[in-house]
Parts: structure tokens; sequence; C-alpha cells
């Protein structure tokens, strides 16, 4: 084994899960799906304490208080994001 059979987290690629990946960086996909976030829609409300916010780019949050915007700009690695491009982090 060397070095290209491990994902970034050290993980071992093997099967589907290096197939899809491989068809991913042939297509420059980016997956944007972090576990325990679900996305933002038009029926979205932000809670009286704020409602934190992922950001797509560099993956870091944001705590927002409306959504009374169209596109904000992330704090964090100043990349300015849609609306619906940004996923809401679970508060469990």
């Amino acid at each position: 084994m060397d070095d290209n059979d491990f994902d970034e987290e050290g993980f071992i690629r093997g099967g589907f899960y290096n197939w899809i990946f491989e068809q991913a960086e042939l297509k420059n996909i980016m997956f944007d799906y972090i576990e325990g976030s679900k996305p933002v829609t038009k029926h979205t409300r932000a809670k009286r304490a704020g409602t934190l916010l992922l950001c797509p780019e560099c993956k870091k949050t944001n705590r927002i208080y409306n959504f009374s915007w169209v596109a904000i700009v992330c704090l964090n690695c100043r990349a300015e994001v849609n609306k619906y491009d940004w996923r809401i982090v679970n508060d469990t």
C-alpha cells in the first residue's frame, strides 16, 4: 500500500468509495455534505439566539440572526456565498 490508497482522513479507499471519489475528481465535483448539517431552504428561520451556518468554501461556522439576505460574505474566508449554498449546523 502506498499513500494513494488513503484519503485525507487516513481511511483506506476501496470499492465503491474509491470509485465515487475517482469520478468526482474526474468531473471536478466537490462534496459539500457535512454530517449533521441541513441545507438552507426558503422555509428556514433563524432562532432567537442565532443560527449557526456552515460555509461551503472553508467549512467554518458563522452565526446569523435573520435570513433577509441573498448572499453574505463568510467572516473566515471572505468568500461571497449565496443563501441556499450555506448549510445549517445541527444544534443538539
